[in-house]
């Protein structure tokens, strides 16, 4: 939707303002809206899958954590010290959760970023 839009554009200052044809103009921005609405519920729809990705990641990782955790003897356990255990569970895991989530958004988006810009090239020339 990112590509069409600039497409969308052209067709209206070339072929509607050059020709002063108002109702083409009007009818290319009305197709313009509808593309934004498309990439709007298409960006919804892609930040809500890789957040739920990024907690469901998140929520294995704490578990096999916590398992692993309770498997220490309580010679590692004064090893490691609590506070850095829990450090560890908590703010750790988020960290590594917002970097699962976005590195998701970038790995979907960019193909079709990709394979719509190939498809413009092709178009265009």
């Amino acid at each position: 939707m990112d590509i069409l839009q600039p497409i969308l554009m052209k067709k209206i200052i070339d072929e509607g303002i050059v020709n002063l044809d108002f109702s083409y103009v009007l009818k290319i921005c009305l197709i313009m809206v509808g593309v934004a609405l498309l990439g709007v519920v298409g960006g919804v729809g892609n930040c809500y899958f890789s957040t739920r990705a990024g907690y469901g990641f998140a929520q294995d990782l704490r578990d096999k954590i916590y398992i692993k955790i309770q498997s220490f003897s309580f010679a590692n356990i004064d090893k490691f010290k609590t506070g850095s255990l829990v450090t560890r569970t908590t703010n750790d895991v988020t960290q590594i959760q917002n970097a699962f989530q976005s590195i998701i958004r970038m790995l979907v988006r960019s193909p079709f970023l990709f394979i719509g810009g190939v498809i413009a090239v092709f178009i265009k020339y």
